[in-house]
């Protein structure tokens, strides 16, 4: 005989997410909203805001780009439709903005969005669920498959003498075995195998002379 046990249901609703300077500055994530695939609401602690303004008034010209980049990218979400986003004000102290923001996540419950992969290492290991745009970019990609052609175009040596090293039209890197002596050529290459990582995805192929003229 199993007794009559009634559990309560816990109604969760939808988690916001906070956006750290990375995700923010990325961009990336105006496009999944836009795309109607995300509808979560957004929050951005004013501390972020701050940081950005800082970067934006820097005499580095390559930080204050980002910083730039950052404050329009918060002015696009502010002005979409599909976006619901808030900045609210958390006191957070300068030059511990990460610490802070995983704080901020793990007290209310708020799921923490980055591209930087040791932020959301340390997010994990706080019991914050953390979003790695980065990971996120690479499961959504067209996998290439063992045996799959690709034109590439070899731009630099690789690590590994016999290795030749270039890119896909959205940036990822593909490694080509053989492809050192071909530098500035575009090689039809055969894939051999695919690596995702939190940094992203690569690509490795080979490439072989014969079987390429066959090919052609």
């Amino acid at each position: 005989v199993i007794p009559y046990v009634e559990f309560s249901r816990e109604n969760r609703g939808v988690r916001p997410m906070l956006l750290d300077t990375s995700a923010i500055i990325d961009g990336r994530i105006i496009d999944v909203c836009n795309s109607g695939a995300l509808d979560a609401p957004f929050i951005i602690a004013q501390g972020v805001v701050n940081e950005m303004q800082r970067l934006a008034d820097s005499s580095d010209k390559l930080k204050r780009a980002r910083g730039r980049r950052g404050l329009d990218m918060i002015a696009k979400m502010q002005s979409s439709p599909r976006v619901d986003i808030t900045i609210e004000e958390r006191p957070i102290e300068q030059g511990n903005v990460d610490r802070a923001l995983v704080e901020i996540a793990r007290r209310n419950g708020f799921r923490l969005v980055t591209t930087d992969s040791a932020l959301a290492k340390v997010a994990e290991i706080a019991g914050v669920t953390a979003i790695n745009l980065n990971t996120l970019s690479g499961a959504l990609r067209a996998q290439a498959l063992a045996g799959d052609r690709l034109e590439v175009e070899v731009v630099r040596a690789g690590e590994n003498p016999t290795q030749g090293v270039g890119y896909l039209a959205d940036g990822t890197m593909v490694v080509i075995e053989n492809g050192a002596a071909h530098v500035g050529e575009l090689l039809t290459t055969i894939v051999t195998n695919t690596l995702t990582t939190q940094a992203g995805r690569m690509i490795f192929t080979k490439y072989d002379a014969f079987e390429a003229t066959d090919s052609g």
